[in-house]
Order: structure tokens, then sequence, then C-alpha cells
């Protein structure tokens, strides 16, 4: 297997948290996924992770865990975080650097705020510390579309918002694909964490998070919103802030030079 790539799941809640995991170091990376998750958890995608950040396993040893698969009524970005340590716990991570895209990146914060034994360092991507009106907009449609059923249209809409003109054309069809085949996918548990993006707020805890922390954001956000990105890192003091002025929401598919920016600030 590609870097030692595993699937697995830990028992919880009477349901299941699914996570990968791969490389061959002894220091701990955790990646925190976005709102995708809700329609589809990283089960059986193993290989597939450990291929698309390969350059992470040679110095980590890398975890992705999804949210569980039943979620209860009212889950919130914080009970995301708190499940998150717990599962940290169960494979034995005592620590481990913190990565966290959009959605992801709302755990992160409270994992660092809540859990801050757990956290070496940060990097929080695409994401805000309070939702806004922008980011409840785009939200309410996607529910919307997965309350009726249409995925095919989610999809498209989360590919135009998320990523450039020339991404989209170089993808082809992609997006009209990936509709069809989450088509099965647990309508309930991505409304649940879809609502929980639209009542995030860690704005006013921000200063508890005391790990070295790097925020990247785009200038071009139409998700998160590129003022939320700003917001959040100056209210993080000495933290570090990147800012890709064309980028879009899912930049980091795009910047050629993401990882490389982001190991690079982890491993100096």
């Amino acid at each position: 297997m590609v870097f030692q790539a595993k699937n697995g799941r830990i028992r919880m809640d009477n349901t299941e948290m699914d996570f990968v995991v791969f490389g061959e170091s002894s220091k701990n990376l955790v990646l925190i996924p976005g709102i995708g998750d809700g329609l589809k958890t990283v089960r059986g995608m193993a290989l597939l992770f450990s291929i698309l950040y390969r350059q992470y396993a040679k110095s980590y040893r890398v975890y992705v865990f999804s949210r569980k698969r039943k979620l209860e009524k009212g889950y919130t970005t914080r009970t995301m975080a708190r499940d998150l340590a717990r599962g940290m716990k169960v494979m034995g991570v005592q620590r481990a650097d913190v990565i966290g895209i959009s959605q992801g990146g709302m755990v992160a914060q409270f994992l660092a705020i809540d859990y801050p034994g757990l956290v070496n360092k940060l990097v929080l991507v695409s994401t805000t510390a309070k939702a806004g009106p922008r980011i409840k907009r785009r939200v309410a449609k996607w529910i919307k579309l997965v309350k009726e059923g249409d995925y095919q249209e989610l999809m498209l809409d989360i590919g135009e918002k998320m990523y450039s003109e020339d991404y989209r054309r170089r993808s082809g069809c992609l997006f009209s694909i990936g509709g069809k085949l989450l088509s099965g996918g647990d309508r309930e548990r991505f409304c649940t964490m879809a609502r929980a993006c639209v009542t995030h707020d860690a704005l006013a805890e921000l200063d508890k998070i005391k790990a070295e922390t790097l925020v990247i954001g785009a200038g071009r956000d139409r998700v998160a919103g590129s003022r939320g990105t700003k917001q959040l890192a100056e209210g993080l003091p000495g933290s570090r802030f990147i800012l890709y002025p064309d980028g879009e929401h899912g930049f980091y598919d795009e910047v050629k030079d993401f990882h490389r920016t982001v190991l690079k600030y982890l491993n100096p």
C-alpha cells in the first residue's frame, strides 16, 4: 500500500467514525475535511488520500477523520471538535499538527480552544471564525438542494462557487458525475453539518488559541468570504496570514505551491 495507507473506523456513540491513516513518520498530522464529508465520509479512501497528500506522508503519520456517520440533532462545530478529540485519543494521537479546511477549519478552531494539549501547530484554510451573511446564503441553498434530492445541481453549484472557471473547464464533467455518485448520500447528515456551519461562532474565544497558527485565505472566496478569513487572522495575534488574491474558496486544489507553503510553515 502507498505509504502504508489504511482505512479504519472507530465505534462511538452507537455509530462509527471513519478515518484513514498513512505515512511512515512518528510525528502526527491531523487533516480535517470540509462540509463535503457530510455527503461522503473518508471510508475506503485511504489510497486516494495518500496520493493526494503524498507530500505530507514523508514527514508525518497522517490521520484524516470524518465526522461520525450518525449525527445527533443540534450537532455543532464544537461538538465535532469534541468527537475528533475522542477519535484522536482512541488512535493514540496525543499531539499533532492540525490542518482544517473550510468547515474543517471551524472544527480545528474549537479543537485548539477546548483541547489545547492536542494541537501543536495549526493551519486554517478558507475558513472563518464566525459565519457571516455570505456563507449563510450559500449553505442555505445547498441544504435546499439536498432536501430536494438534486445532487447534480448541488455539485454544479458547489463547483461554480468554489473553483475558478479555468479549473472547472479542466475538470470536465467531474462535478456532474459527482452529483450522480452522491445521489444515495445521507441527506440529514449533510444538512446537520451544514447547519453547524451557519451557527459557527468562535470569534470571542480566539484568544484561547495558543497554538502557533497559519491562516490562509482567498481574495475571491465566494463561500466563506475573504473578509471573514482576514477577521479570523486579526483575532489571532501573532498568527501568520497568507492571502491568495485571485484565489477562489477551493484554491488549495488549484494552487501548485499550496502544500509546499504549508509544509514549509509546519517544518521550517
